[in-house]
């Protein structure tokens, strides 16, 4: 910083127990901001050599900790006192995380923010306080927020290299169609999101159907919307052509829905994409009309997740799209999958928060992988571990070789010793493989004499509590 920068600061009047605060000298105090201000910063992987000038400081990007966290570099420095404030905002670099706390008033005002980053690139975050701030019961205030925040936003957004919203209510979060213009040549990641999806008579079923779509951001490489987002900007992947994340969340059709969404505009959307992971999460996908599943092609999906589910049929809708673009790893989280009867397809199986009244043995039938994970499902005990291999040597999931169980407690060892045995007396492996990998934590009690029988039965094996 020049000197002519700091001629207007000076320490202000101030009671004499802030006096030590008051005594440093503002070129230290400018040092040890530079100091935590480069413990802080990371290389951002979106930005490349050419859009900074390489006599400055790279813009702050990622975040480890909750952007709540009252240590976040600027903003725990800058309410120290109004004189360290004034210092740091000269410095626009220190301003190009935008960070506003829905829950929480700040010193630091977002409007602020915007203007102390002058024209550098920006990574803004529109959030709530861990735990307390989810509270939030009155959407209509929530919205009132968001919108505050949009009117600083909306002329930012070309600079932007990621938007992130995390908010209670859908009804909360900006429309695309409505709020977003232009092109953001650098935005790489966006993210609305909610905890909770649009109530019945949100105001944003109301939204003008015609309005024209008037935003681009074509080095997109990650999209988080809700599904209202979704159904209602098809045109924003048009011009994208390096997405590699989707999640689509929280979408129930109904009369009173404007947009419609189906499995297959999911799929098609995301059409010769380099796609590495799909997440569907809390859909309830439209059944009306009749439509053909996506001829688009899927590329390379790496991991396919379905999240708080309620219908077997909207995940059969979504595997039915993908065609012959198989993804290596499925995931199924706190979703009802008891009634699942087509073929589960990927190499590894992921089962978390599975209900006790869910039959995992049904889709477990037809799946021909060889990896399985269960995490924290009391549906996971002796009668299904009995199905993964029955006495005739018959498995229902005959190519398992690894098997992760984690923070299930409805199994005994005993029917876990008696699977593993019968699968290692089978001598076809068309019928069952062998186990040759155990891993469980967070289960039953382990005597000595299992753990021996389960160290010299299955090559790789760890018990842990």
């Amino acid at each position: 910083m020049a000197q002519a920068d700091l001629d207007f600061i000076s320490p202000p009047d101030e009671p004499s127990t802030h006096a030590a605060i008051q005594s440093l000298p503002v070129e230290l105090l400018q040092q040890i901001f530079k100091f935590v201000y480069l413990q802080n910063r990371e290389k951002n992987p979106f930005r490349t050599q050419l859009q900074l000038d390489q006599t400055r400081w790279v813009p702050l990007h990622s975040i480890d900790v909750h952007p709540a966290s009252p240590h976040m570099f600027p903003y725990a420095l800058a309410s120290v006192c109004t004189w360290w404030r004034d210092i740091m905002a000269s410095t626009p670099e220190y301003w190009t995380r935008v960070i506003s706390i829905l829950d929480a008033p700040s010193p630091i005002s977002v409007r602020s923010c915007f203007e102390w980053s002058r024209n550098l690139p920006l990574d803004v975050y529109v959030t709530r306080t861990p735990k307390r701030g989810w509270a939030e019961q009155d959407p209509q205030r929530e919205r009132a927020q968001v919108g505050l925040v949009m009117d600083c936003l909306r002329p930012n957004i070309p600079r932007c290299t990621s938007i992130h919203f995390d908010v209670v209510h859908a009804s909360s979060l900006p429309l695309l169609r409505a709020d977003f213009h232009g092109e953001a040549p650098g935005l790489r990641w966006l993210e609305l999101t909610s905890r909770l999806g649009d109530e019945a008579g949100s105001p944003r079923y109301g939204l003008d159907t015609t309005l024209p779509w008037r935003f681009s951001c074509p080095e997109l490489t990650r999209l988080s919307l809700d599904g209202v987002n979704f159904a209602s900007a098809p045109q924003l992947l048009d011009s994208v052509e390096y997405l590699s994340f989707l999640r689509v969340s929280h979408y129930k059709a109904s009369r009173h829905t404007p947009w419609r969404l189906r499995a297959h505009d999911v799929c098609s959307a995301a059409r010769d994409q380099p796609l590495r992971t799909l997440i569907v999460r809390n859909i309830e996908f439209d059944a009306s009309g009749t439509h053909a599943p996506a001829a688009s092609r899927l590329l390379g999906v790496q991991l396919l997740a379905f999240h708080e589910m309620a219908s077997n049929n909207d995940i059969m809708q979504t595997l039915a799209c993908m065609g012959d673009e198989w993804p290596v790893e499925i995931v199924f989280r706190k979703s009802r999958v008891g009634a699942l009867s087509c073929a589960i397809p990927g190499n590894v199986l992921h089962f978390r928060c599975i209900a006790a009244d869910q039959d995992l043995s049904v889709p477990l039938t037809g799946w021909r992988g060889y990896t399985l994970h269960v995490f924290a499902c009391p549906c996971f005990d002796d009668r299904l571990l009995r199905a993964l291999t029955h006495a005739d040597g018959r498995s229902s999931c005959k190519r398992l070789e690894r098997l992760h169980i984690s923070e299930c407690t409805n199994f005994s060892v005993c029917a876990l010793k008696g699977m593993v045995k019968r699968r290692r007396n089978v001598s076809d492996v068309d019928i069952a493989c062998r186990i040759q990998l155990l891993h469980v934590s967070g289960g039953p009690r382990l005597e000595s004499g299992d753990r021996a029988w389960f160290q010299q039965n299955v090559p790789e094996f760890s018990w842990t509590l």
